[in-house]
């Protein structure tokens, strides 16, 4: 089957960085725009690899096939350093027609042909990283990557450019697509945390997201987002396996998602996130060792889970120092200042607050028995409650700034976080 790749790649690298071919003794010629596609090929198009009288091609073993592409694939890479363009065009398009199965001898090529041959073998490695086939893609750019790694040569620089376009075109590629499946990438209000926050670019993955499996290695790409939100109960083990790839990852928040202690295994392969928040995902008391061992380095919270208050206790020790935010899930729905007296600033619409009639100005005292010095001690007396609860809150009230206050007792019952 021939492996066609698209032009975006070796185009989108001459025409971002207009640079010349990079080798350590000669400048060749500058980057083609137009890949070259590969001729249909012929029974007799190779003089290298002609399958002998009498034996039928598919009877052949694994390793005598492998051995005839190979040696394909060597007089192909020979045929490149012929002085006739004709001879280095037909040889290029046999080459990306090999696929896959020329990626060892490309590499091979590099590594003991001079500057100008290697510098072509590079362009051929970037043309199949662009394959629509995606292990002729994926084995292609392992390829390049591990070029790269040769510090000093010219090769390794090219390689490193070609990467570079590359993964910022699939960058593009896939936030066009993740908009046009459904999600919100942007500017976003959120609680991290205890923190209100505003991140630049959020992306967030909600119930409206529709996709096909093999969409999903899209994700991979997305570079220039740090902030995940995922939402709902269409959030599944494969979108989550998905997200984790993504490279600079660095807060996640999991909300309503119908996730078990299982299906986060996945997380351990995040490389390093800074903010792991699940709320309202069903995890238990069987997921604390699990979570102990995630790759997060700062902060949990975990809001309206199913964790218990012992199993946050036997969860807080083993996280050697990272912050654990923990709470049953009650939620009351104000604004106060983190410093001073619980005093609020905002009633937040259709919160458990608004509709017990707390107003502005009002001075929390105590949420049952238990006083209320600063925001904080809201937070965790709030924690021991799940939504549904009702609980009653002490309230200095001034009616106008130079009356007395008047003391209240409010039942409120609490509600979720939304």
């Amino acid at each position: 089957m021939t492996d066609r790749t698209q032009p975006g790649l070796l185009a989108a690298f001459a025409l971002g960085l207009g640079l010349a071919v990079v080798s350590q003794a000669v400048a060749t010629a500058p980057l083609q725009l137009t890949p070259l596609q590969p001729p249909e090929r012929k029974q007799s198009d190779s003089p290298f690899s002609e399958v002998p009288p009498g034996e039928v091609p598919g009877e052949q073993s694994a390793d005598a096939l492998s051995d005839r592409v190979s040696n394909e694939a060597r007089g192909w890479i020979r045929q490149l350093g012929s002085d006739s363009y004709a001879a280095r065009e037909r040889a290029q398009g046999q080459l990306l027609r090999l696929g896959v199965a020329v990626v060892p001898e490309l590499v091979a090529g590099i590594r003991q042909a001079d500057a100008e041959q290697a510098d072509r073998l590079v362009r051929l490695l970037a043309e199949l990283a662009e394959s629509v086939e995606p292990t002729t893609s994926r084995v292609a750019r392992d390829a390049l990557v591990g070029l790269t790694e040769q510090a000093g040569t010219g090769h390794a620089y090219l390689a490193a450019q070609f990467l570079k376009v590359f993964r910022e075109n699939q960058n593009r590629i896939a936030l066009d697509w993740l908009s046009q499946m459904g999600c919100d990438i942007g500017r976003q209000r959120m609680q991290i945390g205890t923190v209100e926050a505003m991140p630049e670019r959020v992306l967030r993955i909600d119930e409206r997201f529709r996709y096909r499996p093999q969409d999903l290695e899209l994700l991979q790409w997305v570079g220039d987002i740090e902030v995940v939100t995922l939402e709902g109960p269409g959030i599944d083990r494969q979108v989550l396996a998905a997200v984790v790839q993504m490279p600079n990852l660095r807060v996640l928040q999991i909300r309503h998602a119908n996730l078990n202690n299982q299906d986060l295994a996945e997380l351990r392969r995040c490389r390093q996130l800074e903010t792991l928040e699940l709320l309202y995902t069903p995890i238990d008391d069987a997921a604390v060792e699990l979570l102990a061992d995630l790759p997060v380095w700062r902060m949990f919270r975990l809001f309206g889970t199913l964790l218990t208050a012992e199993g946050a206790g036997r969860l807080e020790p083993q996280l050697d120092g990272r912050q654990l935010l923990f709470g049953r899930g009650a939620y009351l729905g104000i604004k106060s200042p983190a410093a001073g007296p619980v005093v609020v600033d905002q009633v937040l619409p259709g919160s458990a607050a608004a509709q017990a009639g707390l107003i502005r100005g009002d001075l929390l005292r105590h949420l049952n028995d238990q006083p209320l010095q600063r925001f904080e001690d809201l937070r965790v007396a709030l924690s021991q409650f799940a939504p549904g609860e009702s609980v009653e809150l002490t309230v200095e009230r001034r009616l106008r700034p130079d009356s007395f206050p008047e003391q209240l007792k409010i039942s409120v019952e609490l509600g979720y976080q939304n």
